[in-house]
Parts: structure tokens; C-alpha cells; sequence
């Protein structure tokens, strides 16, 4: 009938690094069409719909990426896709704790049988709107942001770490010592 949940956020790209290649090969089998790049956080909320019953929902507490870029595509996009509903969401809450986060907290309902919809207005950040779109906006303020054009070798993704190659700990395998880093510095 319903899912409440806290999924792990994990960036597409650090996957197969902190979860291993095959799990990150079985995400890309399991939901063929979201990019390397899907937040593992959108993986959950996907599985978790797709395990819903008919007019069931599922309520996660997210990072607010789940409305950002491939993340929104390859989750909450699919979702919508599918016949899924964003009934409530508060799009951006601040992480109550010490971690520096913002989450977003998002509800979402499965189609009912037969196809029918539910009339009620959804609720986006404590205000009672017709519609909640992927980006986690009310209607009319839903677009995609244009496009910027593509500037050919002026953009860099930056650097992804692989492996523990760069870290210096006594107790992980494959990583330098402390020892190793303390000459580095020294040096």
C-alpha cells in the first residue's frame, strides 16, 4: 500500500565505485533507460513505485537532486511516465542535522485501477496546487530550462576519483599508507 523511506544518496558516477560494476550493470538493466548518471536515491523511489499497488504511494525524504538533471529524468520523469502522480512534495528543506544538504520530500501516488485519476489538488511546499511536475514545480512553472549551446572543448565534467588510489588510510586495501602520506607531505 505504501513505502516510507530514507534512500541512500549515492551519485550516479560513484555507483560501481562504492556499491561495485555489477550492481551499477544491474541498475542499467533494471531501468535500461536512466543514465550512468541517476542518483541511486532515484533507483529506490523507482523500485519502490514499481512495487505500489494500484492508488498505493511511496513517501521518500531525498537530496533535491531528484529534481535536477539526469536524476529527474531517470526517476521522477519515468515516474510521471508511467502514470505516476506527485501528490505532495516540499522541494527544497534544509537537512535538520549537521550534514550541509538539501532535501526534498516526495510523494507519490501509483496509477488507481482501471485508469482512474484522482481529482484532489496536490500540495507542493504547504500550498494546494493542480499539478506537481518532475521538477517539482506547480504548473505553469514547469518548463525545462533552455538548452545552453554547446561550446565544443569549453566545458570539463571535472575529475572522478576511482578506486582508493588517492586515499591514504592503514586499514583500507589498496590504499596508501599514512606513513606514505606523511613523507608525501613532509617532502
Amino acid at each position: 500500500d505504501a513505502f516510507v523511506g530514507n534512500p541512500p544518496f549515492v551519485g550516479g558516477q560513484r555507483i560501481a565505485t562504492t556499491h561495485g560494476s555489477a550492481y551499477a550493470a544491474w541498475l542499467r538493466v533494471v531501468h535500461p533507460d536512466a543514465s550512468g548518471n541517476v542518483d541511486l536515491a532515484a533507483h529506490f523511489l523507482r523500485r519502490a513505485f514499481d512495487l505500489l499497488r494500484p492508488g498505493g504511494r511511496v513517501g521518500f525524504i531525498v537530496t533535491n537532486t531528484i529534481a535536477q538533471g539526469d536524476t529527474r529524468r531517470g526517476g521522477l520523469e519515468a515516474i510521471v511516465a508511467r502514470g505516476g502522480r506527485i501528490v505532495e512534495a516540499r522541494a527544497r528543506e534544509p537537512w535538520p542535522g549537521d550534514a550541509a544538504v538539501v532535501t526534498s520530500l516526495v510523494f507519490v501516488e501509483a496509477p488507481r485501477a482501471g485508469g482512474s485519476a484522482r481529482t484532489e489538488p496536490a500540495i507542493l511546499d504547504g500550498v494546494k496546487v493542480r499539478h506537481i511536475s518532475p521538477y517539482l514545480r506547480a504548473e505553469g512553472h514547469d518548463a525545462p530550462p533552455p538548452r545552453l549551446v554547446a561550446v565544443p572543448k569549453r566545458a570539463f565534467i571535472g575529475c572522478f576519483v576511482r578506486g582508493v588510489g588517492f586515499t591514504f588510510d592503514d586499514a583500507t586495501d589498496g590504499a596508501l599508507s599514512l606513513a606514505e602520506m606523511r613523507e608525501a607531505l613532509r617532502a
